[in-house]
C-alpha cells in the first residue's frame, strides 16, 4: 500500500485553483434510513449540500456537480444558489451507484481527475481537499484516497482514465468499489489530520454525532 503525507509532496506550490479537477456530490437517495431528506438537514448555519458544495469551492475546485434523484425539486435553487451544477438522475431508484455514472457522464472533457463525495459526509476540510490534490499531482497514481488513523475515507480523488471502465461497470459487479479494486496498484493512500473523512450520517444518531463533532470543533 502506498501512503505519502502532506511534506512529501510539496503542499505549498499548489496554487489556489486545483486546474482540471472536478467534483461531483451524490445526493439523489431516498434518505430512508434517516428518516429525513439528508441534504438539507441543517448543520450548524448551513445544510448537508451546502457544506458540501462550498468544501470544494474553498479548496479551489471550480466545477462542482450535485448529482440529484429524490426531490430534487426541493434542491435546484439551493444547487443553482451554491454556484453549482445539476445533474438530475432519473434512475437513482436503482441505488448509489447509477449516480455515480450519471455524474461521470457529465463531465467536462478537460476534466482530468474528479472527486467522489456523498452528501452524507459533509464535514471533509478543505485543506483535505486540497492535501489531496498535491498527492495525487505527486504520485502519478490514478487515485488518491484520504486516510485517517489508518482508515480510508472519503472523497477519493480518481482520474478520468477510469471514466470508461465505471460507465460500462454493472452496479450487481459491486459498483464503483468493484471498480477501484482492480486498480489498487495504482493508488496511493493519503495521511490527513481530518477526521471528517470518516464522518457519515446514515441514522438519527449519526446526524446527533455529527452535531456534536460540530459544536465540539467550532467548524
Amino acid at each position: 500500500m502506498n501512503e505519502v503525507g502532506i511534506n512529501e509532496v510539496g503542499m505549498n506550490e499548489v496554487d489556489r485553483a486545483l486546474p482540471g479537477t472536478a467534483a461531483i456530490i451524490l445526493a439523489a437517495g431516498f434518505s430512508s434510513r434517516m428518516g429525513a431528506f439528508k441534504p438539507l438537514l441543517r448543520l450548524g448555519q448551513s445544510t448537508a449540500v451546502e457544506r458540501s458544495v462550498r468544501g470544494f469551492l474553498n479548496a479551489g475546485v471550480n466545477n462542482v456537480t450535485v448529482v440529484v434523484g429524490h426531490r430534487y425539486e426541493e434542491m435546484v435553487q439551493v444547487v443553482q444558489f451554491l454556484g453549482a451544477l445539476m445533474v438530475v438522475n432519473s434512475q437513482y431508484r436503482e441505488g448509489m451507484f447509477s449516480s455515480v455514472q450519471a455524474g461521470v457522464t457529465s463531465l467536462r472533457s478537460d476534466v482530468q481527475a474528479f472527486f467522489l463525495l456523498p452528501v452524507d459526509c459533509p464535514v471533509v476540510q478543505s485543506s483535505t481537499i486540497r492535501q489531496l490534490y498535491a498527492a495525487y499531482q505527486g504520485s502519478g497514481k490514478d487515485i488518491a484516497y484520504p486516510v485517517f488513523r489508518g482508515q480510508r475515507g472519503h472523497p477519493p480523488l480518481i482520474s478520468t482514465c477510469l471514466s470508461s471502465e465505471i460507465l460500462e461497470s454493472k452496479a450487481s459487479s459491486d459498483g464503483l468499489r468493484g471498480v477501484l479494486r482492480q486498480h489498487e496498484a495504482a493508488a496511493v493512500d493519503v495521511s490527513v489530520e481530518d477526521h471528517g473523512i470518516l464522518i457519515d450520517m446514515d441514522v438519527p444518531s449519526d446526524y446527533r454525532d455529527l452535531q456534536a463533532h460540530l459544536q465540539r470543533t467550532g467548524e
